[in-house]
């Protein structure tokens, strides 16, 4: 089975700081509540989460459904053949329906009794059939207290949106969503890298964005927030300074920045 890993971004103009982390639980657990209802196998997802931009990563996903064989059951074998052997007229129907001559049908046994049947194999969607539609869901299911257009356009969200990126290994699912074509490419920190970078792969993600000075992960962001209080605490009070952290803030805070200094 292949498997590589997937990456949708969105970029925005700048999130609600106090909603953020919100919104960016909701869409890592829609995708991965779609992707186990589309029977697409994965090892793991993790949101990613800033002030411009929110964004999933799959770890491991398939990248096709399996393939499945439907049965169907047609009319009972007793009225589907007269009594030289030829197909009844709802037989043949059934037949037709199948798209098969009725010499092709089977015959199915059930407890409650014997009926001519069909099975059919039938391949599984690919991610690059399925991944636009199931996207768009997601995003349309996000606890988003009110939406704003951008524009003329009658598109929705949170914020404006700039970019999609949309990468299943280094390959770039093609689509439209938000009223984007998806591609490869976000922009860095608004200052201190405003130009689009470029994600090779969807693996490289977080490595890429800190070239750009974002740290696009929001735990790893809000520990460098905490280690630079308690050492600024320890340099200009003393080593038995604590500071009075109140999680609310913290993580509003860790929001409203993407380069913490």
């Amino acid at each position: 089975m292949t498997v590589a890993d997937l990456l949708i971004e969105i970029h925005t103009e700048e999130l609600p700081p106090k909603s953020l982390l919100k919104l960016a639980k909701a869409f890592e657990e829609q995708i991965g509540e779609r992707l186990r209802k589309a029977q697409l196998s994965f090892s793991g997802t993790k949101f990613y989460a800033t002030p411009r931009r929110m964004a999933v990563y799959v770890k491991a996903l398939a990248k096709a459904q399996p393939d499945q064989v439907i049965e169907r059951k047609g009319p009972a074998l007793a009225a589907a053949f007269d009594a030289s052997g030829k197909p009844t007229p709802a037989c043949s129907g059934f037949a037709r329906s199948c798209g098969i001559e009725p010499s092709e049908l089977i015959t199915l046994k059930t407890p409650q009794g014997e009926w001519v049947g069909y099975k059919q194999k039938v391949e599984g969607s690919t991610i690059f059939a399925l991944m636009p539609d199931l996207i768009e869901q997601s995003l349309q299911q996000l606890p988003i207290a009110k939406r704003m257009r951008c524009g003329s356009g009658s598109t929705e969200f949170v914020r404006p949106v700039h970019a999609v990126t949309l990468l299943y290994g280094n390959e770039v699912i093609p689509a439209t969503i938000l009223n984007c074509k998806t591609d490869r490419k976000t922009r860095g920190h608004r200052f201190h890298a405003p130009n689009w970078l470029t994600i090779p792969g969807a693996n490289e993600y977080a490595d890429v964005l800190k070239t750009g000075f974002v740290v696009a992960d929001f735990a790893e962001r809000k520990e460098h927030i905490q280690q630079a209080i308690q050492h600024t605490l320890a340099t200009t009070l003393s080593q038995a300074a604590q500071p009075i952290l109140i999680s609310a803030l913290l993580d509003e805070v860790t929001n409203l920045v993407e380069w913490p200094v």
